[in-house]
């Protein structure tokens, strides 16, 4: 970011920065330095030797987090999109549990897709940990059987047990007019 404290003035402009970070592990380096823009010049002029500010942080291996999940309904069905992120760039398995409604019963209530490959060639091509993956369901019988869906979602790790997250939604909360775009 590159702003002008105008000449004579002791403050430059207030701007709010904000940064986020966090989705593929790693070290981060902050470093805040001051430079003259002079327009006789036609480089930066560093002013001073040493950075006015610097911090160092690390972004932890960890489990995959979901930060939003959503049902969509579809004809014949519904959609079940799951945002998140993956330090380690990596999701293996994703598995829905889906609740019935009170006083109902469903078969096959839960499944396990693994998803391994699906992670991996996107993940191949894209620098970020974050993703939406989307999940299609047909239904036979009555959608309104099924009241929710938890999901969670698992990665390896070279050390310890797989990592999980795990998110519920409920059916009643279905999302009209919203439509999940898979980025993964």
């Amino acid at each position: 970011m590159i702003f002008t404290i105008k000449s004579g003035s002791t403050l430059g402009p207030e701007i709010p920065m904000m940064l986020s970070t966090g989705t593929v592990a790693g070290d981060i380096l902050f470093r805040i330095s001051l430079n003259s823009l002079n327009p006789l010049d036609t480089g930066r002029t560093p002013i001073g030797s040493l950075p006015v500010f610097q911090q160092f942080t690390t972004v932890r291996l960890m489990r995959p987090a979901i930060t939003d999940l959503r049902i969509q309904p579809r004809t014949g069905g519904f959609d079940v999109c799951v945002t998140g992120f993956a330090t380690n760039r990596e999701v293996t398995s994703a598995t829905f549990e889906f609740q019935p409604a009170p006083g109902v019963k469903l078969q096959g209530s839960l499944a396990t897709v693994p998803v391994g490959p699906v992670f991996e060639a996107a993940y191949r091509q894209e620098g970020s940990g974050a993703f939406v993956y989307v999940q299609t369901f047909q239904v036979e019988g009555n959608i309104g059987d099924i009241a929710a869906v938890t999901v969670t979602l698992a990665n390896s790790r070279s050390e310890g047990p797989p990592e999980m997250s795990t998110r519920k939604a409920m059916f009643a909360d279905f999302r009209a007019g919203s439509v999940c775009q898979p980025q993964i």
